[in-house]
């Protein structure tokens, strides 16, 4: 009986195939990626390493709060950590002392995107 409360339950619940993962960096910009289920906490850290730091020997953490829970195993999987459908990590910099580099060209590119996106559906005059 109890397996079969269980299967209807799975049976009943929606499935995701990807993780919509909003990125909160210390200057409160934020970059929105998609990640497969099967995708690693690693991945995360190699894409934030190759394309958004300027330099990636960077030292920095993933975490969410609240409660505050850092995502530091490179080798956990975003399901497994529940970080689907929608989640908003936050990039937490171990390095107080110097400022956080980011490739600034990129998000200046969004900024302009969405400006320009904005503009076309009359929301900006």
């Amino acid at each position: 009986m109890k397996a079969r409360v269980e299967y209807e339950k799975l049976m009943d619940s929606k499935v995701y195939t990807k993780a919509c993962i909003r990125l909160k960096f210390p200057n409160e910009n934020i970059l929105q990626a998609n990640f497969a289920l099967m995708e690693t906490i690693g991945d995360i850290y190699d894409f934030l390493k190759t394309h958004i730091l300027l330099n990636p020997n960077e030292e920095f953490y993933l975490f969410t709060s609240p409660p505050l829970k850092k995502y530091l195993d490179p080798k956990a999987k975003v399901f497994n950590e529940n970080l689907h459908p929608y989640t908003l990590m936050h990039v937490g910099y171990s390095n107080l002392g110097k400022p956080f580099c980011l490739n600034n060209s990129l998000f200046y590119y969004f900024k302009f995107f969405v400006r320009q996106k904005q503009i076309r559906d009359n929301r900006i005059h």
